[in-house]
């Protein structure tokens, strides 16, 4: 079953002192690579989860994101004792320089020394084997979602393929029609050329020419191979496991050739728009394949 390497993977769960959210990301790259992004809480449990992760993603660029939320604690604490004592100074200050002056009370709300940013707790010490609990539902999750567009690639993997074998079907009937028709052009020239002279035609030897030409024409042996290459793509869709994407993108690499050598070796236009089609058809199945893990 082919299987995407463009997926989205969620998990979250409750834990003491707070909530834990993982989300995973991936999209196509050839190699492995993983990039992470934690609350601050969680940046150490990071090292301890990298081995998980990587076991479980073949290929491609994954970004994975730890999140907790602790009860909603922040806010803003006042320093009491030196509220108390800045109040106490500004008085004695007001009974210095304007004795019986009223010192308002909101003026220590003017005073940024004494008051502080409260923090959110942080998680509970044994929250390591839940997050890594949380980590493997997440890559679950992934899974699915990377199975579910790997249906939908699939679909439209075989369809383009089918495009490719209906194209060299053309192209294999249009090949025959073409040597008989090259065949009688070149009759037909000589036979004007030869019209009011004296020269002897050889028929023999004209029969060879005619046979030289087409097998310098003859494409079945380039035909023959694209079926097989068409075949082994269209197997290797069906397989499971790693490395997928990159047996399919050599066996295009094959079709890619035997197409260009069958265009190369017919002047029919016919034939010339059928290797369009196949050439427009593979280059499509070969950026759709950068998808499949």
């Amino acid at each position: 079953m082919t299987r995407s390497m463009t997926g989205h993977g969620l998990a979250r769960a409750t834990v003491e002192g707070g909530e834990l959210e993982v989300e995973l990301k991936t999209v196509n790259h050839r190699q492995l690579e993983v990039k992470w992004h934690a609350s601050p809480e969680l940046q150490p449990l990071v090292g301890a989860l990298e081995e998980t992760v990587r076991g479980r993603l073949e290929r491609g660029h994954a970004t994975v994101w730890l999140r907790f939320a602790g009860p909603d604690k922040s806010g803003v604490a006042l320093d009491r004792e030196r509220a108390k004592a800045t109040y106490r100074a500004l008085e004695a200050l007001r009974d210095e320089l304007a004795p019986g002056a009223e010192v308002p009370f909101s003026m220590l709300g003017s005073i940024p020394q004494l008051f502080s940013a409260q923090r959110q707790d942080s998680p509970d010490a044994s929250v390591g084997d839940a997050l890594r609990e949380c980590v493997l539902r997440a890559l679950d999750d992934l899974s699915t979602t990377r199975s579910r567009e790997g249906a939908v690639l699939e679909a439209d993997l075989r369809m383009r393929v089918e495009r490719i074998r209906a194209a060299s079907v053309v192209v294999r009937e249009r090949a025959r029609i073409v040597v008989e028709e090259t065949r009688g052009r070149v009759l037909e020239r000589i036979k004007r050329l030869l019209d009011g002279t004296n020269v002897e035609l050889d028929h023999g030897r004209l029969e060879q020419e005619i046979a030289h030409l087409a097998d310098k024409m003859d494409i079945t042996e380039e035909l023959v191979r694209l079926d097989a290459h068409i075949e082994a793509f269209l197997n290797t869709l069906a397989q499971s496991g790693e490395s997928v994407g990159k047996r399919l993108d050599f066996l295009l690499q094959e079709m890619t050739r035997e197409v260009n050598t069958t265009g190369s070796k017919s002047a029919d236009v016919t034939i010339a728009h059928a290797v369009i089609e196949m050439k427009t058809e593979i280059a499509r199945l070969r950026e759709q394949a950068q998808n499949v893990l």
